[in-house]
């Protein structure tokens, strides 16, 4: 399995068989070569402009709950549910990809715990890359989430112009072993007996 950081908070897993993209839009880069993948799955199930625009792309797309399966690997969405106002709710996605005998958990800026129940649903994660919020509220909610998913590899991925201290992240979420690398070559034997957090570099 390779992996590597499109920017913003997007990413690409792929492997011999399939090229997977998560939240392509988050990259900034609008062509459908920027976007080229086999599956698109996307994390923020609210926004119906860029529903529209995923029917404008190449490749198959999800964007809601659901298991599928595509080329070996299997995809599992869970639904998350934040109240906006006593009326409304957003929804997001969390998604887990079972690619080459490895867990990928990938999770959008949260501001809400993660249940028991779901915790119990999802599978040990081994990679879990995480959209970083800018928010001091957000950032510590899905330090909880980390702590309680306990990954083996964590990716956390930036807003496209933002910055954060690695140090100060990693005590937050207890990880004190960090590297940073271009692009992420993983093997099921390469999975690390302790935590690690990881910064990928993005791809021009």
């Amino acid at each position: 399995m390779q992996i590597q950081n499109l920017g913003g908070g997007a990413l690409r897993l792929k492997n011999r068989s399939v090229n997977i993209v998560l939240d392509p839009y988050l990259s900034g880069k609008k062509s459908k070569k920027g976007w080229e993948a086999d599956v698109i799955l996307v994390s923020q199930q609210n926004d119906a402009s860029l529903l529209q625009a995923m029917d404008n792309q190449t490749g198959r797309y999800f964007a809601h709950p659901g298991e599928y399966e595509v080329s070996g690997t299997f995809i599992h969405g869970f639904d998350l549910v934040t109240p906006v106002t006593e009326a409304a709710s957003r929804h997001t996605t969390f998604y887990t990809l079972n690619m080459d005998e490895i867990v990928v958990g990938h999770l959008g800026p949260v501001d809400c715990a993660i249940e028991e129940e779901l915790l119990e649903q999802i599978l040990p994660v081994d990679v879990l890359s995480v959209q970083i919020s800018m928010d001091a509220d957000r950032q510590k909610c899905t330090a909880d989430w980390i702590r309680k998913l306990k990954p083996k590899v964590l990716l956390p991925l930036l807003p496209l112009e933002g910055t954060i201290d690695h140090e100060a992240f990693g005590k937050l979420v207890g990880m004190a072993n960090q590297q940073e690398v271009d692009q992420l070559k993983l093997t099921n034997r390469d999975i690390p007996e302790l935590p690690v957090m990881t910064w990928l570099k993005v791809e021009e």
